[in-house]
């Protein structure tokens, strides 16, 4: 089972703007994921990077073939497209597998150039916690001490349900 990294991604421009993101991400990239709520989220990793045809997949679409998982995690940075997706008024809220996608999050800023965002994330193992500032397809990343008075607010912000604690000793 692995680490959930959960990530809040928030755009700074306009509710215009992020409108007009939505949108694109909507109507030019292809896939379908679902929100949290049941409507269809744009943040969908196979509509940011879609996977090749000639990628071999399992036959069974519960599992991934291990040609699937490789392209995956070279490609998105991660074995699973974006869960538990909430949409936010400036950006998602969601989880990953393992780690940032920095692929995606690359590809992103580079299609939306002029518009910089943040996206603030959690590993529930403490392995990370930080934030990524994404400009142009260009990132600086600050890591966060995990007990520091900065770090508690990000993941009391994050993972409000989660005191940082591990509670299976």
């Amino acid at each position: 089972m692995p680490n959930h990294i959960t990530q809040h991604i928030h755009f700074r421009c306009t509710s215009e703007k992020m409108q007009e993101i939505r949108e694109r991400l909507k109507g030019v990239l292809k896939g379908v994921d679902i929100n949290d709520d049941g409507s269809v989220s744009a943040f969908s990793f196979d509509r940011i990077l879609p996977m090749p045809a000639t990628v071999r997949r399992d036959p069974n679409p519960m599992f991934l073939s291990d040609e699937e998982h490789q392209w995956r995690c070279d490609h998105w940075g991660t074995k699973w497209t974006a869960y538990a997706i909430k949409e936010l008024p400036d950006g998602w809220k969601y989880e990953t597998a393992w780690a940032r996608p920095d692929p995606i999050l690359q590809t992103v800023s580079a299609i939306f150039s002029e518009v910089p965002f943040a996206v603030e994330a959690v590993d529930e193992g403490g392995w990370y916690l930080g934030v990524s500032e994404w400009l142009g397809g260009i990132v600086e990343d600050r890591k966060l001490e995990w007990d520091s008075v900065e770090g508690k607010v990000m993941r009391t912000h994050l993972r409000p349900w989660d005191d940082g604690t591990d509670d299976e000793d």
